[in-house]
């Protein structure tokens, strides 16, 4: 819900360039600082779902499928569609496809920005 007054309150001020439109979800405004953190979070999200998906496809994984499984491994919602669905499983993917799936199993459970911290130099400093 937030994403989409975001988006309403882009197209607003795109009219209106110098006008200060707040954000509330019902009665409480929300900050920019949540706002910028929600939008980054779901861009990583999203980011993290393309790029696995096009690898997949690199190993000559169906689209269905490679959308499936990534969906499946980074939102942690069960089966997969198409070849890796409730009667198939992930033994024709290539090692390569297994180590991705398992990094976006744990991006999808210990959530994006935690594993992104774990990978930054600054956090081991």
């Amino acid at each position: 819900m937030l994403l989409f007054k975001y988006a309403a309150k882009e197209t607003r001020r795109m009219l209106h360039l110098k006008a200060i439109i707040p954000i509330r979800i019902g009665s409480r405004y929300i900050s920019e600082d949540v706002i910028r953190n929600t939008l980054g979070f779901f861009l990583f999200y999203i980011s993290i779902f393309a790029v696995t998906t096009m690898v997949l496809t690199t190993m000559n994984i169906d689209l269905e499928s490679a959308i499936g499984a990534s969906a499946s491994a980074i939102g942690n919602i069960g089966p997969g569609l198409g070849a890796f669905g409730p009667t198939d499983n992930y033994a024709l993917l290539p090692a390569f496809g297994k180590w991705m799936l398992c990094f976006c199993m744990l991006l999808g459970r210990l959530e994006i920005f935690t594993v992104m911290v774990l990978l930054s130099r600054t956090f081991w400093k």
